[in-house]
Protein backbone atom coordinates (compact mmCIF):
# COMPACT_ATOMS: atom_id res chain seq x y z
CA UNK A 1 0.00 0.00 0.00
CA UNK A 2 2.85 2.34 0.86
CA UNK A 3 4.60 1.56 -2.39
CA UNK A 4 1.43 2.42 -4.37
CA UNK A 5 1.02 5.73 -2.57
CA UNK A 6 4.68 6.61 -3.18
CA UNK A 7 4.32 5.86 -6.89
CA UNK A 8 1.18 7.99 -7.14
CA UNK A 9 2.95 10.79 -5.31
CA UNK A 10 5.86 10.75 -7.81
CA UNK A 11 3.44 10.83 -10.73
CA UNK A 12 1.60 13.81 -9.29
CA UNK A 13 4.86 15.69 -8.61
CA UNK A 14 6.17 14.97 -12.11
CA UNK A 15 2.94 16.12 -13.72
CA UNK A 16 2.97 19.27 -11.60
CA UNK A 17 6.55 20.08 -12.73
CA UNK A 18 5.56 19.69 -16.39
CA UNK A 19 2.50 21.91 -15.91
CA UNK A 20 4.58 24.61 -14.22
CA UNK A 21 7.23 24.47 -17.01
CA UNK A 22 4.59 24.74 -19.72
CA UNK A 23 2.84 27.58 -17.93
CA UNK A 24 6.14 29.44 -17.56
CA UNK A 25 6.93 28.94 -21.23
CA UNK A 26 3.53 30.26 -22.26
CA UNK A 27 3.86 33.26 -19.96
CA UNK A 28 7.28 34.23 -21.32
CA UNK A 29 6.09 33.75 -24.91
CA UNK A 30 3.03 35.93 -24.24
CA UNK A 31 5.14 38.70 -22.66
CA UNK A 32 7.55 38.57 -25.57
CA UNK A 33 4.68 38.82 -28.06
CA UNK A 34 3.22 41.82 -26.31
CA UNK A 35 6.60 43.50 -26.18
CA UNK A 36 7.00 43.05 -29.93
CA UNK A 37 3.54 44.47 -30.51
CA UNK A 38 4.59 47.64 -28.70
CA UNK A 39 2.22 47.13 -25.78
CA UNK A 40 -0.92 47.94 -27.81
CA UNK A 41 -3.90 47.69 -25.52
CA UNK A 42 -6.59 45.26 -26.54
CA UNK A 43 -4.51 43.60 -29.26
CA UNK A 44 -4.29 39.84 -28.71
CA UNK A 45 -0.70 38.63 -28.67
CA UNK A 46 -1.40 35.65 -30.90
CA UNK A 47 -2.58 37.99 -33.69
CA UNK A 48 0.18 40.58 -33.23
CA UNK A 49 3.06 38.16 -33.78
CA UNK A 50 3.73 36.65 -37.20
CA UNK A 51 5.21 33.18 -37.48
CA UNK A 52 8.84 33.09 -38.48
CA UNK A 53 9.30 32.11 -42.09
CA UNK A 54 10.92 28.69 -42.43
CA UNK A 55 9.87 28.01 -45.98
CA UNK A 56 12.58 26.14 -47.93
CA UNK A 57 14.35 28.22 -50.52
CA UNK A 58 17.39 27.81 -52.76
CA UNK A 59 18.84 29.39 -55.89
CA UNK A 60 21.75 28.62 -58.22
CA UNK A 61 24.17 30.98 -59.93
CA UNK A 62 27.42 30.95 -61.91
CA UNK A 63 29.91 33.79 -62.12
CA UNK A 64 31.91 33.09 -65.26
CA UNK A 65 32.69 30.63 -68.02
CA UNK A 66 35.27 27.86 -67.71
CA UNK A 67 37.87 26.22 -69.93
CA UNK A 68 38.25 22.49 -70.40
CA UNK A 69 41.26 22.50 -68.06
CA UNK A 70 39.39 24.35 -65.30
CA UNK A 71 37.37 22.88 -62.47
CA UNK A 72 33.89 24.18 -63.21
CA UNK A 73 31.76 25.19 -60.24
CA UNK A 74 28.55 26.94 -59.27
CA UNK A 75 27.16 28.60 -56.16
CA UNK A 76 23.99 27.87 -54.19
CA UNK A 77 22.08 30.07 -51.73
CA UNK A 78 19.68 28.16 -49.51
CA UNK A 79 17.69 28.06 -46.31
CA UNK A 80 15.75 25.27 -44.57
CA UNK A 81 17.25 22.73 -47.02
CA UNK A 82 19.57 19.94 -45.86
CA UNK A 83 20.35 18.43 -49.25
CA UNK A 84 19.82 18.96 -52.97
CA UNK A 85 19.64 16.55 -55.87
CA UNK A 86 21.71 17.81 -58.79
CA UNK A 87 21.18 16.80 -62.42
CA UNK A 88 23.55 18.05 -65.13
CA UNK A 89 22.32 18.06 -68.74
CA UNK A 90 24.43 18.86 -71.80
CA UNK A 91 22.55 21.06 -74.26
CA UNK A 92 22.86 19.76 -77.82
CA UNK A 93 21.81 22.97 -79.56
CA UNK A 94 23.11 26.00 -77.58
CA UNK A 95 22.03 28.40 -80.32
CA UNK A 96 18.38 27.42 -80.05
CA UNK A 97 18.56 27.32 -76.27
CA UNK A 98 19.81 30.90 -75.83
CA UNK A 99 17.73 32.47 -78.59
CA UNK A 100 14.53 31.05 -77.08
CA UNK A 101 15.22 32.66 -73.68
CA UNK A 102 13.51 35.95 -72.94
CA UNK A 103 16.47 36.98 -70.77
CA UNK A 104 19.67 35.07 -71.68
CA UNK A 105 21.14 35.95 -68.26
CA UNK A 106 18.42 34.22 -66.26
CA UNK A 107 16.95 30.73 -66.26
CA UNK A 108 13.86 29.86 -64.21
CA UNK A 109 11.37 32.01 -62.34
CA UNK A 110 11.80 33.93 -59.11
CA UNK A 111 9.86 32.79 -56.13
CA UNK A 112 6.54 34.60 -55.66
CA UNK A 113 5.80 36.63 -52.56
CA UNK A 114 3.84 34.86 -49.89
CA UNK A 115 0.38 36.44 -49.72
CA UNK A 116 -0.57 34.61 -46.54
CA UNK A 117 2.31 36.14 -44.58
CA UNK A 118 0.32 39.32 -44.01
CA UNK A 119 -2.75 37.48 -42.66
CA UNK A 120 -3.01 37.40 -38.80
CA UNK A 121 -2.46 33.91 -37.48
CA UNK A 122 -3.91 32.67 -34.17
CA UNK A 123 -1.45 30.20 -32.70
CA UNK A 124 -2.44 26.89 -31.23
CA UNK A 125 -1.02 25.49 -27.98
CA UNK A 126 1.63 23.40 -29.77
CA UNK A 127 2.64 26.35 -31.96
CA UNK A 128 3.19 28.47 -28.86
CA UNK A 129 5.44 25.81 -27.31
CA UNK A 130 7.40 25.49 -30.56
CA UNK A 131 7.70 29.28 -30.87
CA UNK A 132 9.07 29.48 -27.33
CA UNK A 133 11.63 26.75 -28.00
CA UNK A 134 12.75 28.47 -31.19
CA UNK A 135 12.98 31.83 -29.41
CA UNK A 136 15.02 30.34 -26.54
CA UNK A 137 17.35 28.49 -28.90
CA UNK A 138 17.89 31.57 -31.08
CA UNK A 139 18.54 33.77 -28.05
CA UNK A 140 21.08 31.40 -26.52
CA UNK A 141 22.85 30.86 -29.84
CA UNK A 142 23.02 34.62 -30.53
CA UNK A 143 24.35 35.26 -27.02
CA UNK A 144 27.05 32.59 -27.28
CA UNK A 145 28.12 33.77 -30.75
CA UNK A 146 28.28 37.33 -29.46
CA UNK A 147 30.81 36.27 -26.83
CA UNK A 148 33.10 34.63 -29.39
CA UNK A 149 35.03 36.34 -32.13
CA UNK A 150 34.62 35.28 -35.74
CA UNK A 151 38.13 33.76 -35.84
CA UNK A 152 37.40 31.64 -32.76
CA UNK A 153 34.18 30.30 -34.26
CA UNK A 154 35.94 29.57 -37.53
CA UNK A 155 38.72 27.67 -35.74
CA UNK A 156 36.10 25.69 -33.80
CA UNK A 157 34.25 24.75 -36.97
CA UNK A 158 37.45 23.69 -38.71
CA UNK A 159 38.43 21.52 -35.73
CA UNK A 160 35.14 19.79 -35.00
CA UNK A 161 33.09 20.07 -38.17
CA UNK A 162 35.78 19.51 -40.79
CA UNK A 163 36.06 15.87 -39.69
CA UNK A 164 32.57 15.23 -41.05
CA UNK A 165 33.26 15.06 -44.75
CA UNK A 166 30.43 15.85 -47.13
CA UNK A 167 29.88 12.70 -49.17
CA UNK A 168 27.92 12.73 -52.37
CA UNK A 169 25.55 9.87 -52.96
CA UNK A 170 24.21 8.71 -56.34
CA UNK A 171 20.53 8.98 -57.20
CA UNK A 172 18.40 5.92 -57.84
CA UNK A 173 15.31 5.15 -59.87
CA UNK A 174 12.92 6.14 -57.09
CA UNK A 175 14.44 9.62 -56.92
CA UNK A 176 13.87 10.10 -60.65
CA UNK A 177 10.33 8.77 -60.37
CA UNK A 178 9.48 11.33 -57.69
CA UNK A 179 10.84 14.27 -59.73
CA UNK A 180 11.18 13.22 -63.40
CA UNK A 181 14.17 14.17 -65.49
CA UNK A 182 13.95 17.02 -67.97
CA UNK A 183 15.46 14.88 -70.72
CA UNK A 184 17.03 11.48 -69.89
CA UNK A 185 18.97 11.47 -73.18
CA UNK A 186 20.85 14.67 -72.25
CA UNK A 187 21.67 13.71 -68.64
CA UNK A 188 25.45 13.47 -68.09
CA UNK A 189 25.68 13.25 -64.27
CA UNK A 190 23.54 13.34 -61.13
CA UNK A 191 24.10 13.12 -57.39
CA UNK A 192 22.73 14.09 -53.99
CA UNK A 193 24.67 16.89 -52.28
CA UNK A 194 24.35 17.27 -48.46
CA UNK A 195 24.13 20.93 -47.39
CA UNK A 196 25.42 21.80 -43.92
CA UNK A 197 23.84 24.78 -42.13
CA UNK A 198 25.27 28.16 -43.14
CA UNK A 199 26.64 30.55 -40.54
CA UNK A 200 24.47 33.40 -41.80
CA UNK A 201 21.91 34.02 -44.51
CA UNK A 202 24.36 35.91 -46.74
CA UNK A 203 26.81 33.03 -47.14
CA UNK A 204 26.98 30.88 -50.26
CA UNK A 205 28.15 27.35 -50.79
CA UNK A 206 30.33 26.40 -53.74
CA UNK A 207 29.38 23.21 -55.59
CA UNK A 208 32.25 21.76 -57.68
CA UNK A 209 31.38 20.23 -61.02
CA UNK A 210 34.89 19.10 -61.89
CA UNK A 211 36.49 19.22 -65.32
CA UNK A 212 34.02 19.00 -68.18
CA UNK A 213 34.26 18.69 -71.92
CA UNK A 214 33.41 21.70 -74.09
CA UNK A 215 29.71 22.48 -74.19
CA UNK A 216 26.81 24.26 -72.55
CA UNK A 217 25.44 22.54 -69.44
CA UNK A 218 22.10 23.09 -67.75
CA UNK A 219 22.30 22.33 -64.03
CA UNK A 220 19.07 21.45 -62.23
CA UNK A 221 18.75 21.32 -58.44
CA UNK A 222 15.76 19.56 -56.85
CA UNK A 223 14.45 19.52 -53.28
CA UNK A 224 11.06 17.84 -52.88
CA UNK A 225 8.81 19.75 -55.31
CA UNK A 226 11.14 22.75 -55.70
CA UNK A 227 13.53 23.28 -58.59
CA UNK A 228 16.17 25.79 -59.61
CA UNK A 229 18.37 26.08 -62.71
CA UNK A 230 21.55 27.70 -63.90
CA UNK A 231 23.83 27.42 -66.94
CA UNK A 232 27.52 26.52 -67.01
CA UNK A 233 29.51 27.19 -70.19
CA UNK A 234 32.72 25.22 -70.73
CA UNK A 235 34.70 26.34 -73.75
CA UNK A 236 38.22 27.01 -74.97
CA UNK A 237 36.92 29.60 -77.44
CA UNK A 238 36.62 33.24 -76.46
CA UNK A 239 35.91 36.36 -78.46
CA UNK A 240 36.24 40.12 -78.36
CA UNK A 241 33.77 42.34 -80.18
CA UNK A 242 33.94 46.01 -81.17
CA UNK A 243 31.11 48.14 -82.53
CA UNK A 244 30.71 51.50 -84.23
CA UNK A 245 27.83 53.96 -84.28
CA UNK A 246 26.89 53.10 -87.85
CA UNK A 247 26.41 49.39 -87.14
CA UNK A 248 29.81 48.01 -88.13
CA UNK A 249 31.21 45.20 -85.98
CA UNK A 250 34.56 43.46 -85.63
CA UNK A 251 34.65 40.08 -83.88
CA UNK A 252 37.97 38.52 -82.87
CA UNK A 253 38.00 34.84 -81.81
CA UNK A 254 41.01 33.45 -79.91
CA UNK A 255 42.06 30.44 -77.90
CA UNK A 256 41.18 30.87 -74.26
CA UNK A 257 44.54 29.71 -72.89
CA UNK A 258 47.15 30.56 -75.52
CA UNK A 259 45.55 33.68 -76.99
CA UNK A 260 46.21 32.43 -80.53
CA UNK A 261 43.63 33.33 -83.22
CA UNK A 262 40.88 30.84 -83.97
CA UNK A 263 40.18 30.94 -87.72
CA UNK A 264 37.11 29.31 -89.21
CA UNK A 265 34.78 30.09 -86.32
CA UNK A 266 31.14 30.42 -87.38
CA UNK A 267 29.58 33.61 -86.03
CA UNK A 268 25.92 34.63 -85.89
CA UNK A 269 24.44 37.91 -84.65
CA UNK A 270 20.84 37.54 -83.50
CA UNK A 271 18.27 40.08 -82.39
CA UNK A 272 14.68 39.28 -81.42
CA UNK A 273 15.24 35.65 -82.50
CA UNK A 274 16.21 36.77 -86.01
CA UNK A 275 19.65 36.50 -87.61
CA UNK A 276 20.80 40.01 -88.58
CA UNK A 277 24.38 39.11 -89.61
CA UNK A 278 26.50 36.02 -90.07
CA UNK A 279 30.01 35.08 -91.19
CA UNK A 280 33.19 33.08 -90.60
CA UNK A 281 36.41 34.38 -89.07
CA UNK A 282 39.41 34.67 -91.37
CA UNK A 283 42.93 33.31 -90.90
CA UNK A 284 43.60 35.92 -88.20
CA UNK A 285 40.43 35.02 -86.29
CA UNK A 286 38.70 38.27 -87.34
CA UNK A 287 35.25 38.79 -88.79
CA UNK A 288 34.13 42.20 -90.03
CA UNK A 289 30.43 42.63 -90.64
CA UNK A 290 27.68 45.21 -90.42
CA UNK A 291 24.30 45.14 -88.75
CA UNK A 292 21.79 46.56 -91.18
CA UNK A 293 19.49 49.30 -89.97
CA UNK A 294 16.00 47.99 -89.12
CA UNK A 295 13.60 48.38 -92.02
CA UNK A 296 10.94 49.91 -89.76
CA UNK A 297 13.19 52.99 -89.31
CA UNK A 298 14.61 53.42 -92.80
CA UNK A 299 11.74 55.40 -94.30
CA UNK A 300 10.26 58.66 -93.14
CA UNK A 301 6.81 57.12 -93.12
CA UNK A 302 7.82 54.43 -90.61
CA UNK A 303 5.58 54.62 -87.55
CA UNK A 304 7.33 55.66 -84.36
CA UNK A 305 5.52 53.00 -82.37
CA UNK A 306 7.16 50.20 -80.38
CA UNK A 307 6.58 46.71 -81.66
CA UNK A 308 4.03 44.50 -79.97
CA UNK A 309 5.30 42.78 -76.80
CA UNK A 310 8.57 44.69 -77.11
CA UNK A 311 10.61 44.98 -73.91
CA UNK A 312 14.16 45.85 -72.89
CA UNK A 313 15.32 42.24 -73.11
CA UNK A 314 14.36 41.93 -76.80
CA UNK A 315 16.53 44.91 -77.75
CA UNK A 316 19.83 43.19 -77.00
CA UNK A 317 22.02 41.49 -79.59
CA UNK A 318 23.38 37.97 -79.11
CA UNK A 319 26.72 37.16 -80.72
CA UNK A 320 27.20 33.40 -81.04
CA UNK A 321 30.46 31.76 -82.11
CA UNK A 322 31.07 28.05 -82.65
CA UNK A 323 34.09 26.01 -83.66
CA UNK A 324 35.01 22.36 -83.18
CA UNK A 325 32.53 21.78 -80.38
CA UNK A 326 33.47 24.99 -78.56
CA UNK A 327 30.75 27.58 -78.10
CA UNK A 328 31.04 31.24 -77.05
CA UNK A 329 28.33 33.83 -76.52
CA UNK A 330 28.25 37.57 -75.89
CA UNK A 331 25.35 39.96 -75.59
CA UNK A 332 25.26 43.64 -76.52
CA UNK A 333 22.60 46.13 -75.59
CA UNK A 334 21.24 48.61 -78.10
CA UNK A 335 23.25 51.33 -76.40
CA UNK A 336 26.32 50.02 -78.27
CA UNK A 337 24.63 51.27 -81.44
CA UNK A 338 23.31 54.53 -80.01
CA UNK A 339 22.71 57.04 -82.75
CA UNK A 340 22.29 54.27 -85.32
CA UNK A 341 18.99 52.59 -84.48
CA UNK A 342 17.20 55.64 -83.08
CA UNK A 343 16.15 58.63 -85.12
CA UNK A 344 18.11 61.73 -84.15
CA UNK A 345 18.33 65.31 -85.26
CA UNK A 346 20.40 66.03 -88.31
CA UNK A 347 22.97 67.75 -86.09
CA UNK A 348 24.10 66.75 -82.63
CA UNK A 349 26.74 68.53 -80.56
CA UNK A 350 29.40 67.07 -78.32
CA UNK A 351 32.04 68.94 -76.38
CA UNK A 352 34.71 68.87 -73.71
CA UNK A 353 35.61 71.47 -71.05
CA UNK A 354 38.67 71.43 -68.79
CA UNK A 355 40.38 73.74 -66.29
CA UNK A 356 44.04 74.50 -65.60
CA UNK A 357 43.80 72.84 -62.16
CA UNK A 358 41.35 70.35 -60.68
CA UNK A 359 41.15 72.10 -57.27
CA UNK A 360 41.13 75.79 -56.30
CA UNK A 361 40.96 77.80 -53.11
CA UNK A 362 38.74 80.86 -52.55
CA UNK A 363 40.20 84.07 -54.12
CA UNK A 364 41.90 81.98 -56.85
CA UNK A 365 41.37 82.54 -60.56
CA UNK A 366 39.91 79.71 -62.65
CA UNK A 367 41.04 79.42 -66.27
CA UNK A 368 39.01 77.09 -68.47
CA UNK A 369 39.01 75.99 -72.09
CA UNK A 370 36.60 73.99 -74.19
CA UNK A 371 35.77 72.64 -77.60
CA UNK A 372 32.46 71.78 -79.25
CA UNK A 373 31.86 69.88 -82.48
CA UNK A 374 28.76 68.91 -84.40
CA UNK A 375 28.10 65.31 -85.42
CA UNK A 376 26.10 64.44 -88.51
CA UNK A 377 23.87 61.32 -88.73
CA UNK A 378 26.75 59.26 -90.13
CA UNK A 379 28.86 59.99 -87.01
CA UNK A 380 31.36 62.38 -88.68
CA UNK A 381 32.51 65.47 -86.77
CA UNK A 382 32.11 68.88 -88.39
CA UNK A 383 32.35 72.54 -87.25
CA UNK A 384 29.38 74.16 -85.57
CA UNK A 385 27.67 77.10 -87.24
CA UNK A 386 27.57 79.43 -84.21
CA UNK A 387 30.07 82.24 -83.58
CA UNK A 388 29.47 82.57 -79.83
CA UNK A 389 28.71 80.25 -76.95
CA UNK A 390 26.96 80.88 -73.60
CA UNK A 391 29.01 79.72 -70.60
CA UNK A 392 27.62 79.49 -67.05
CA UNK A 393 29.20 78.27 -63.82
CA UNK A 394 27.06 76.96 -60.95
CA UNK A 395 28.28 76.60 -57.37
CA UNK A 396 27.56 73.51 -55.23
CA UNK A 397 24.26 75.08 -54.10
CA UNK A 398 23.03 75.49 -57.69
CA UNK A 399 23.45 79.29 -57.65
CA UNK A 400 24.79 81.07 -60.71
CA UNK A 401 28.41 82.09 -60.05
CA UNK A 402 29.43 83.14 -63.59
CA UNK A 403 27.66 83.88 -66.86
CA UNK A 404 29.22 85.16 -70.05
CA UNK A 405 28.89 84.88 -73.82
CA UNK A 406 32.29 83.93 -75.25
CA UNK A 407 33.51 83.98 -78.85
CA UNK A 408 33.74 80.64 -80.65
CA UNK A 409 36.61 80.02 -83.06
CA UNK A 410 36.25 78.39 -86.47
CA UNK A 411 37.48 75.13 -84.91
CA UNK A 412 34.86 75.30 -82.16
CA UNK A 413 37.22 76.27 -79.32
CA UNK A 414 36.63 78.83 -76.58
CA UNK A 415 38.27 79.92 -73.32
CA UNK A 416 37.59 82.17 -70.32
CA UNK A 417 38.43 83.09 -66.72
CA UNK A 418 36.50 83.67 -63.51
CA UNK A 419 37.43 84.85 -60.02
CA UNK A 420 36.42 82.81 -56.98
CA UNK A 421 35.25 85.11 -54.22
CA UNK A 422 36.61 84.86 -50.69
CA UNK A 423 33.20 83.78 -49.36
CA UNK A 424 32.53 81.26 -52.14
CA UNK A 425 31.03 77.95 -50.93
CA UNK A 426 33.26 74.89 -50.99
CA UNK A 427 32.49 71.89 -53.18
CA UNK A 428 32.06 70.95 -56.83
CA UNK A 429 31.40 73.70 -59.40
CA UNK A 430 29.78 72.87 -62.74
CA UNK A 431 30.68 74.57 -66.04
CA UNK A 432 28.03 74.43 -68.78
CA UNK A 433 28.53 75.70 -72.35
CA UNK A 434 25.41 75.80 -74.54
CA UNK A 435 24.77 76.46 -78.21
CA UNK A 436 21.85 75.64 -80.44
CA UNK A 437 21.66 71.87 -80.82
CA UNK A 438 23.64 70.77 -77.79
CA UNK A 439 25.89 71.54 -74.83
CA UNK A 440 29.14 70.59 -73.10
CA UNK A 441 29.89 70.24 -69.38
CA UNK A 442 32.87 70.28 -67.06
CA UNK A 443 33.58 70.71 -63.34
CA UNK A 444 36.20 71.71 -60.79
CA UNK A 445 36.55 71.71 -57.02
CA UNK A 446 36.87 74.57 -54.54
CA UNK A 447 38.34 73.55 -51.18
CA UNK A 448 40.36 74.84 -48.26
CA UNK A 449 43.52 72.79 -48.49
CA UNK A 450 47.24 72.89 -47.90
CA UNK A 451 49.64 71.24 -50.27
CA UNK A 452 51.42 68.30 -48.61
CA UNK A 453 55.16 68.64 -48.13
CA UNK A 454 56.01 64.94 -48.16
CA UNK A 455 54.57 61.60 -49.16
CA UNK A 456 54.29 58.48 -46.99
CA UNK A 457 54.12 54.99 -48.50
CA UNK A 458 53.65 51.65 -46.75
CA UNK A 459 54.74 48.45 -48.47
CA UNK A 460 54.76 44.74 -47.61
CA UNK A 461 56.66 41.81 -49.15
CA UNK A 462 53.49 40.28 -50.59
CA UNK A 463 49.80 40.95 -51.04
CA UNK A 464 48.66 37.89 -49.08
CA UNK A 465 49.95 36.28 -45.87
CA UNK A 466 48.81 32.91 -44.58
CA UNK A 467 47.07 32.79 -41.21
CA UNK A 468 49.52 32.29 -38.34
CA UNK A 469 52.55 33.62 -40.23
CA UNK A 470 54.51 36.75 -39.44
CA UNK A 471 55.16 39.49 -41.95
CA UNK A 472 57.11 42.73 -42.14
CA UNK A 473 56.17 46.08 -43.60
CA UNK A 474 58.18 49.20 -44.29
CA UNK A 475 57.20 52.87 -43.97
CA UNK A 476 58.91 55.31 -46.32
CA UNK A 477 58.52 59.11 -46.10
CA UNK A 478 60.06 61.50 -48.64
CA UNK A 479 59.70 65.17 -49.37
CA UNK A 480 58.33 65.92 -52.82
CA UNK A 481 61.66 67.51 -53.77
CA UNK A 482 63.35 64.13 -53.15
CA UNK A 483 64.97 64.34 -49.71
CA UNK A 484 63.97 61.77 -47.04
CA UNK A 485 61.98 62.82 -43.96
CA UNK A 486 64.53 62.01 -41.27
CA UNK A 487 64.00 61.64 -37.49
CA UNK A 488 60.20 61.92 -37.79
CA UNK A 489 57.86 60.36 -35.26
CA UNK A 490 55.86 57.49 -36.78
CA UNK A 491 52.43 56.33 -35.63
CA UNK A 492 50.72 53.49 -37.41
CA UNK A 493 47.39 51.72 -37.02
CA UNK A 494 46.45 48.25 -38.23
CA UNK A 495 42.83 47.55 -39.15
CA UNK A 496 41.22 44.26 -39.95
CA UNK A 497 38.27 43.63 -42.23
CA UNK A 498 36.80 40.58 -43.91
CA UNK A 499 38.21 39.84 -47.36
CA UNK A 500 35.73 39.18 -50.19
CA UNK A 501 37.52 37.66 -53.16
CA UNK A 502 36.63 38.75 -56.68
CA UNK A 503 34.80 36.04 -58.57
CA UNK A 504 37.91 35.16 -60.60
CA UNK A 505 39.73 33.91 -57.51
CA UNK A 506 37.29 32.65 -54.91
CA UNK A 507 39.18 29.51 -54.03
CA UNK A 508 42.61 31.01 -53.51
CA UNK A 509 44.25 27.58 -53.85
CA UNK A 510 43.24 27.08 -57.46
CA UNK A 511 45.27 28.23 -60.39
CA UNK A 512 43.43 31.22 -61.77
CA UNK A 513 45.52 31.70 -64.85
CA UNK A 514 42.36 32.12 -66.85
CA UNK A 515 41.29 35.19 -64.87
CA UNK A 516 41.75 37.39 -67.92
CA UNK A 517 38.41 36.31 -69.38
CA UNK A 518 36.73 39.12 -71.22
CA UNK A 519 33.79 40.69 -69.44
CA UNK A 520 31.72 40.66 -72.60
CA UNK A 521 32.12 36.89 -73.04
CA UNK A 522 28.84 35.90 -71.44
CA UNK A 523 30.66 35.57 -68.13
CA UNK A 524 27.69 35.84 -65.78
CA UNK A 525 24.48 33.88 -65.30
CA UNK A 526 21.86 34.51 -62.70
CA UNK A 527 19.89 31.35 -62.04
CA UNK A 528 16.33 31.01 -60.93
CA UNK A 529 15.23 29.95 -57.46
CA UNK A 530 12.34 28.15 -55.77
Amino acid sequence: MLDTNSRSYRIVITSLVYVIAIAGALTIATLRSRAKAGGTAGAPAEEAERPLSSKPFFSLSTHRTYGTNDNARLWVDYQAVDHLEFRVYQIKDPRKFFTELKDPHQVGENEQEEIASSVPHRKSFLERVRSFKRWAYTGIRTFVRGQLQHDSRQAFNQKFRAEKEVVRTPLNVSDYARVPLLNPDLLVSSWREPLPPLENEYDQRMIPLGKRGPGVYLVEAVANDLRAYTVVVVTDLTMIDKTTRDGEMMIYTVDRKTGEPRPGAQVEIIKEKKVVATGTTDGQGVLRTKVEKPKAQQGDEAPDVPAENEDTDSKSYLILAKQSGNFAISDLGSLFFSGYESEEDSENVKGYIYTDRPVYRPTHKVSFKGIVRAIDPSGIYKPVGDNTINVTVEDPNGANAFTKELPLSARGTFNGEMEISESAPLGTYRIAAEIEGGSANGNFEVAEYKKPEYKVTVSAPGKFVQAGQKTNFSVDAKYFFGAPVANAEVKYYIYRSRYYAWYYGEDGNEDNSDSSDQEDEYSSYYGGGD
